[in-house]
């Protein structure tokens, strides 16, 4: 989410003249909810910034007024209501909601196709003045506070959110469709930021179909090679790019962007049984991350501590890591959610490896407790806690 991006877009649409004074004090509250709902989800604080989102789309959709299906920020906004919605796990719901903003933003862009070589429309071209007519033409209309380009930029990112979300819920090859159209709309050169985002997530789904073994051995053994190569490439340009970036946002992009590379060729070093590369990959992937497990690097930490136990690594460092996931996780996600379960069975694996049977096996309860309230209960945590209570009795 481009939180600079938006935020240029909602100060420009309060330089309208045509506000009212109030009017424009509504603006000015959009633009400090958004700043709070990036601040909420920078602290893993998601049902927290889901509901301030939404609040403040509420508000803007007042201001708004009819027509507001065709202004670029609405549906910008609405765009980060769905990526946060995909986080909280609300999969089906955030499918819904960017497909909703995809089918608008194209609406937008096809609408908007000859303005794209045209001078940007300022505010004084804003149709929200009072003295426009309906016979302003449509371009002027679609164009209301933003102009051709943000059109273009704000419906890739829909596409690259869509696209992940719709890889997430297995939806393989409506994912790569959606990925396939996003390169023909994206306007970036391939080392760009955007263009490497992009890359990861095309990636990711060549992996997740890997994962699942893939129509035939031999579509397994190419996407393999395939998505091996292009994560390779990433990495590479990223780490270029970190070399000479200057702003702090573009960077934390970027080390986004290295870093899920590292943890994707984790995962398919795993895969062929090469445990040694995995460790390798998923030790680059902390670094790259400065050894702090945060929001943004909690999946790959995860990883490691699991890949550091089982050779046996019981240090300080990892112990803390472990701890560290656990916290995160309950923060960002709740008690109930399956990221919190899967952050517990690291810290189960740590206990158990250090003779800690007892302290395990409370761990072990509430991952029980997390499956039970869930509709895909595959019954680890019973099986674990069987396994533990086993290992005391036999260790007495």
């Amino acid at each position: 989410m481009d939180r600079v991006d938006v935020n240029a877009m909602i100060t420009s649409m309060a330089s309208d003249p045509a506000w009212t004074a109030e009017e424009r004090e509504s603006v000015s509250w959009v633009l400090s909810q958004h700043n709070l709902a990036y601040k909420q989800m920078v602290e893993g604080r998601l049902r927290q910034s889901l509901s301030t989102r939404e609040g403040l789309l509420a508000r803007l959709l007042a201001l708004l007024g009819s027509g507001s299906e065709e202004h670029v920020l609405l549906q910008r906004l609405r765009l980060e209501r769905g990526e946060l919605l995909g986080r909280v796990g609300d999969k089906d719901e955030a499918v819904a909601a960017l497909s909703q903003c995809a089918t608008a933003l194209r609406r937008i862009v096809e609408t908007t196709a000859p303005a794209l070589s045209e001078t940007p429309s300022g505010p004084s071209a804003s149709s929200g003045s009072k003295a426009e007519t309906k016979a302003e033409t449509e371009s002027n209309v679609v164009l209301r506070h933003a102009t051709a380009k943000d059109a273009v930029h704000a419906l890739c990112e829909a596409l690259k959110a869509l696209g992940t979300e719709l890889a997430l819920v297995d939806q393989y090859h409506k994912s790569l469709d959606v990925f396939k159209e996003c390169e023909q709309v994206n306007p970036h050169p391939e080392t760009h930021v955007f263009s490497l985002q992009l890359k990861t997530k095309i990636a990711m789904v060549w992996v997740f179909m890997i994962s699942d073994g893939g129509p035939s051995e031999e579509q397994v053994e190419q996407l393999w090679k395939l998505a091996h190569a292009l994560l390779l490439d990433i990495v590479e340009n990223a780490g270029k790019a970190l070399e000479v970036v200057q702003g702090t946002d573009e960077r934390a992009i970027l080390v986004d962007i290295q870093g899920e590379a590292y943890w994707r060729l984790g995962q398919l070093c795993k895969m062929i049984g090469n445990e040694a590369a995995a460790l390798e990959n998923a030790t680059s992937y902390v670094q790259v991350y400065d050894r702090k497990v945060t929001l943004s690097s909690l999946p790959g930490c995860m990883d490691f501590c699991e890949l550091k136990i089982d050779v046996g690594d019981f240090s300080v460092e990892v112990r803390d890591m472990v701890l560290q996931c656990v916290l995160v996780a309950k923060q960002a996600y709740g008690e109930g959610h399956v990221t919190y379960g899967l952050a517990l069975q690291n810290q189960v694996s740590f206990l158990f490896r250090q003779g800690q049977f007892d302290e395990a096996i409370e761990v072990c309860k509430q991952i029980i407790h997390i499956e039970e309230a869930s509709a895909n209960n595959a019954g680890r945590g019973r099986m674990m806690l069987a396994f533990l209570e086993d290992m005391k009795a036999g260790a007495k």
